[in-house]
């Protein structure tokens, strides 16, 4: 950590006994100290978010647009709102970036909770001026193989922090929202092989494939080890 960013207050746990050829421990401030640089503050399309998973080694999530007006009176049915929700789920897109903690990734309990934390929301010609976090908790599972990976809890989250009570066009596009990011959130993360770079510099690993053996997610740190 920079002099001005968060650090580890605690040392990593050790990592899980047994045999294996790789293995990363991340802290939650490394994603912290990262997401703050970088889209602190910043506006970014549902366009620019895949691409930045895409970057990340997860494939864009797919989806047809869709020109269908939300409509613009507060006053409508909720039966109408959710009609509405159903024509432009997989509409375009933008969102404000939180400044602070822009990023969430929480590694508590076995439980890895992420997500994107903004102050504007906009869908169509709906806008949402307001504090708002997306967010996704995963558990670890261990198959029958010896085999791990992340398995979602539950449905895409879309909160809105404040204790205001929302009006039927918030619910109407909060609903929206969960259904435009549940693909953004798969249902497993870490369930496909892990390819060694073809560039390291150790002969005997490259192109090699990893699975991971063990998961763990514990205050404050995310931990695999891959074999």
């Amino acid at each position: 950590a920079a002099p001005d960013q968060l650090s580890a207050a605690n040392s990593a746990p050790p990592l899980a006994a047994g045999s294996f050829d790789l293995a990363f421990q991340l802290h939650e401030s490394t994603i912290d100290n990262v997401a703050v640089r970088v889209l602190a503050g910043r506006t970014m399309t549902g366009k620019q978010i895949d691409q930045l998973l895409a970057d990340a080694g997860r494939p864009r999530s797919s989806g047809t647009s869709s020109s269908a007006p939300l409509p613009a009176d507060d006053t409508a049915s909720e039966g109408a709102s959710d009609a509405v929700e159903d024509a432009v789920d997989d509409e375009a897109f933008e969102i404000d970036f939180a400044k602070l903690r822009p990023i969430i990734f929480e590694a508590r309990d076995q439980s890895l909770r992420v997500g994107i934390r903004g102050t504007r929301f906009k869908q169509g010609d709906r806008e949402l001026e307001r504090p708002i976090e997306i967010t996704a908790q995963y558990r670890p599972v261990q198959m029958m193989n010896g085999v791990s990976y992340l398995e979602r809890i539950g449905d895409v989250g879309v909160d809105f922090p404040g204790g205001r009570r929302l009006t039927i066009s918030q619910v109407a596009i909060k609903r929206s929202i969960q259904k435009s990011f549940a693909a953004r959130f798969p249902p497993t993360l870490l369930d496909q092989p892990l390819t060694i770079p073809q560039t390291i510099p150790i002969d005997s690993m490259r192109g090699r494939q990893l699975r991971p053996r063990s998961i763990d997610a514990q205050a404050g740190w995310f931990s695999v080890t891959a074999r």
